[in-house]
């Protein structure tokens, strides 16, 4: 398959210049889902650290699940990766503080 190519006047000797964006915006998404629901959705420009995983569980994940389950604990339990930024003693401590019940 070929890719169709637009097709640009020039002058004789000289080459069309593509423009292209040297550090695009980036933005990062972190979102939740539930059996049968969607949770809260946080987007961010920053890179991800864990302070702002904190911030993320405290206006993000926390909304989610006291609005499907109350704050009953015991019916829900967080699944993440071992990420150093969900690992970190900042993160761990937020959990246990706010009764985050984590997947080992």
């Amino acid at each position: 398959m070929n890719p169709v190519k637009g097709l640009v006047w020039n002058l004789p000797g000289k080459k069309k210049v593509a423009r292209t964006a040297k550090h695009p915006i980036k933005v990062n998404v972190w979102g939740c889902f539930l059996a049968g629901s969607f949770g809260r959705v946080v987007c961010f420009k920053e890179n991800l650290n864990a302070d702002l995983m904190c911030h993320i569980y405290k206006y993000g994940l926390l909304p989610t699940v006291r609005k499907q389950f109350g704050y009953d604990s015991t019916l829900w339990k967080l699944q993440e990766d071992n990420d150093p930024k969900h690992t970190s003693k900042l993160a761990t401590n937020w959990r246990m503080n706010n009764n985050v019940p984590k997947i080992d």
